[in-house]
């Protein structure tokens, strides 16, 4: 527990140190009264240190992670079914709370993500964090909803989600497109494990995309798959760790390291992003979040 504590310390001080830093200094008042009175103070930026310091996690954190991504799925499930035709944005972000706290869980670990439309296409969702309605709007036929989600328990953060169509059906293109991003995502997972890089695991997601190249028959998964094969085209493709906070995965995966597969894309306007929970072992990954719907549908089933 004391050295639990102490990270979380840390890491609190790191973060408070990071907003108010301008080019990796203090505030010019605060930096003066430091380096007064201890005159070989230094200012350094520490994030990273920090993040890699939370990664691996011990047995006690491990169990705390699981705890968080249980209350996270019902979170998830309650957030699904809540969408529906002509609600707002906020009604399903409240069936989330009010989920995270019945699963047991200490409320959600950021606000939760249910944006439809352009505002689930990124770099558009980052707006929510210094909107005072968080992006809040009416769901409407035929929008893609990104449902992102997570509860907290004892400091512990879920993060998970799916693209879910606010009507309950996806259309032809919206469901082959989501189907074979769905197979892609499967594949990446299966390369999760101690000593597997980023780029790897984006190569292999890669890959299953272009294998089903020659019989896409939509336009809108003909375009997905010529678009996101590109890395340049999806910036926000990601694997990040998950603990006390989101932290960017560096280097090698290592065992005992809680992490998110996210692939985040868009195409002619539209977002997709899935995101799981895995614990990473020596032998591969094991997820920590089962009994959400991949497929169409699945999703479409979950919804009713």
């Amino acid at each position: 527990m004391r050295t639990r504590l102490c990270i979380l310390a840390l890491f609190f001080l790191a973060s408070a140190s990071l907003r108010a830093a301008d080019n990796g200094e203090l505030p010019e008042r605060r930096h003066c009264a430091a380096t007064t009175k201890w005159p070989l103070f230094q200012v350094k930026e520490a994030g990273r240190e920090v993040y890699a310091l939370m990664a691996v996690e011990n047995p006690s954190e491990i169990a705390d992670s699981r705890i968080a991504a249980k209350a996270t799925v019902s979170a998830v499930m309650a957030g699904m079914r809540a969408i529906r035709l002509d609600v707002s944005q906020r009604t399903v972000e409240a069936a989330v709370e009010n989920a995270c706290w019945t699963a047991g869980a200490h409320g959600s670990s950021f606000w939760p993500w249910a944006m439809a439309g352009e505002n689930a296409v990124f770099p558009r969702p980052f707006a929510s964090d210094i909107r005072y309605d968080h992006l809040n709007a009416t769901l409407y036929p035929g929008e893609l909803v990104r449902l992102d989600v997570g509860c907290e328990w004892e400091h512990y953060q879920g993060d998970l989600g799916r693209t879910v169509p606010v009507s309950g059906h996806f259309s032809d293109g919206q469901r082959e497109t989501w189907n074979i991003f769905v197979d892609a995502y499967r594949a990446g997972v299966k390369s999760l494990g101690e000593g597997v890089t980023f780029d790897q695991v984006f190569e292999i997601w890669r890959a299953e995309l272009l294998r089903h190249r020659e019989s896409a028959k939509t336009t809108l998964a003909k375009h997905a798959i010529e678009s996101w094969s590109e890395r340049d085209h999806v910036p926000f493709w990601q694997l990040h760790t998950m603990n006390l906070d989101a932290g960017e995965a560096q280097g090698p995966l290592r065992a005992g390291t809680v992490i998110d597969f996210e692939p985040i894309a868009s195409v002619d306007d539209q977002g997709f992003y899935l995101e799981d929970m895995f614990l990473i072992t020596k032998d591969g990954a094991e997820l920590l979040t089962p009994g959400v719907p991949y497929t169409a549908e699945e999703i479409e089933a979950a919804m009713k």
